[in-house]
């Protein structure tokens, strides 16, 4: 529950990025003297922006490529290291063959432009952090997974950074 908490408080905060831009002319009274950027984007700009979109695709896209070369050279490894079950050989051949969907998936994204790949990379992370690390914690789907803590941290805490930052570009972008 607490890592919801977090997870909607980081978005809340993402969002209220854009709020005061989201006014109408009709309801808030036109400025006497019209600012050249907005405050909030002055506090958030680096080299043009909170985050570009082109770096997060890249990010997103090397973050699943590590994690598909993981799938196909050491599906146990990653089994073992975040779940405490036994490797078996109809688990290690699910988890190698997820390699091929995640390596698609990034060489989709890396060949989509502008708004189609944020939203694809958000999407990507979004919906693998619901399916994979934040299902296995709060068992939304499924029986629980006995999880190994502290590595189990790392993929719900990628997943949910991946995912807030999807949004930051969506909400900044130009």
């Amino acid at each position: 529950m607490k890592f919801f908490s977090v997870m909607l408080l980081a978005l809340c905060a993402t969002a209220s990025h854009a709020l005061p831009r989201l006014h109408s002319k009709a309801i808030a009274p036109k400025p006497m003297v019209q600012a050249s950027v907005h405050p909030a984007d002055a506090a958030l700009s680096l080299r043009g922006g909170f985050i570009e979109a082109e770096l997060y695709k890249k990010v997103v896209c090397s973050v699943f490529g590590i994690y598909g070369l993981q799938f196909l050279v050491a599906p146990g490894k990653i089994v073992t290291d975040h779940q405490d079950v036994a490797m078996t050989p109809a688990l290690e051949f699910w988890v190698r063959g997820t390699a091929v969907p995640m390596a698609v998936a990034v060489y989709g994204l890396m060949n989509l432009e502008g708004d189609a790949a944020t939203k694809g990379c958000l999407a990507l992370s979004a919906g693998c952090g619901l399916l994979y690390p934040w299902n296995a914690k709060f068992n939304m789907i499924g029986e629980k997974i006995p999880l190994k803590y502290p590595m189990h941290y790392v993929p719900e805490v990628l997943m949910g950074v991946l995912t807030v930052l999807g949004v930051a570009v969506l909400v900044n972008k130009d």
